[in-house]
């Protein structure tokens, strides 16, 4: 018995090191080529914007692209490519944070409802329905109208608002899990529900969390954009691809589309690399 329940839970743990990058696909591999130029454009946007993605030159206002200005500037004279450059940051720790707290607070909240069952998965379960009857972008805006605009308060009404999807998918791997035989073995053996879920269901679960969360990613990357679109989120005159969209919507009836098409093209991108490269890992967690 106790041979087969480490063999089990090997082969369980090496399934949740991670995949051979072969078995990701061109697609995936594609992906997750993107998410990690993208990262690097976040941590070093100081580094690489060409100029201060702040500084307001009202003599060149919608200047065409050229050495100096690469994309162009936009209504104010501001570089679109060092905005977009030093957005990044915003727009991917946003979102970042968010998959941080979904996952710290629904996945403990999800392995609790498996365990213990009953009463337990019984109130967990019709609080996330609750928090599942309401659009994700209402109930984000109706917890920042508590809170006030901001990142930080984006941040937590879009985890509020995606926690319940994370936590309902890990609660029904969770309860598979929990009925397979190593887990009755390791309780007869005396070990305790926290270790057992520390040590075992966690790294078996793993896989199938960073392939939800990175599929959440790109989701809460929307909103969060829409957000700062409404002037909800990120404020101006931070750069931010959401607030790019938002402050360029003037410039486009004027035939100046540039800095909202940039910046939502950054937004397609990075989403589809995330939603992409998730995908491709759920694909293969089957």
């Amino acid at each position: 018995m106790t041979e087969a329940v480490l063999a089990q839970t090997q082969r369980a743990r090496r399934r949740a090191i991670g995949f051979p990058a072969a078995r990701l696909g061109w697609v995936g591999m594609a992906s997750a080529v993107v998410i990690v130029l993208l990262a690097l454009m976040a941590v070093f946007a100081p580094l690489i914007a060409p100029m201060d993605p702040n500084s307001i030159d009202l003599l060149h206002p919608f200047a065409p692209a050229s050495s100096q200005h690469l994309l162009g500037t936009d209504d104010t004279g501001r570089d679109i490519f060092s905005r977009l450059i030093l957005g990044s940051r915003t727009s991917l720790l946003g979102p970042l944070l968010v998959v941080l707290l979904e996952v710290l607070v629904g996945v403990p909240i999800a392995l609790a409802a498996a365990w213990r069952g009953g009463l337990v998965d019984g109130l967990i379960s019709r609080v996330l329905d609750v928090l599942f009857a309401f659009p994700g972008i209402l109930l984000a805006i109706l917890v920042i109208s508590l809170f006030g605009a901001g990142l930080k308060s984006a941040v937590v009404a879009l985890a509020v608002a995606h926690m319940p999807y994370l936590a309902r998918i890990t609660r029904g791997a969770a309860l598979r899990e929990r009925r397979l035989p190593y887990v009755e073995a390791l309780e007869v053996q005396g070990f305790s529900a926290f270790r057992i879920s520390a040590r075992h269901l966690v790294p078996n679960l793993l896989p199938l969390i960073v392939a939800q969360a990175s599929v959440s990613f790109g989701y809460v990357m929307i909103d969060l954009a829409g957000l700062s679109f409404l002037g909800l989120g990120v404020q101006p005159p931070t750069a931010d691809w959401g607030v790019m969209i938002s402050a360029g919507q003037q410039a486009l009836l004027g035939g100046h589309p540039q800095q909202s098409l940039y910046a939502g093209a950054m937004i397609v991108i990075a989403v589809c690399a995330f939603t992409l490269f998730g995908e491709r890992l759920i694909d293969q967690d089957r």
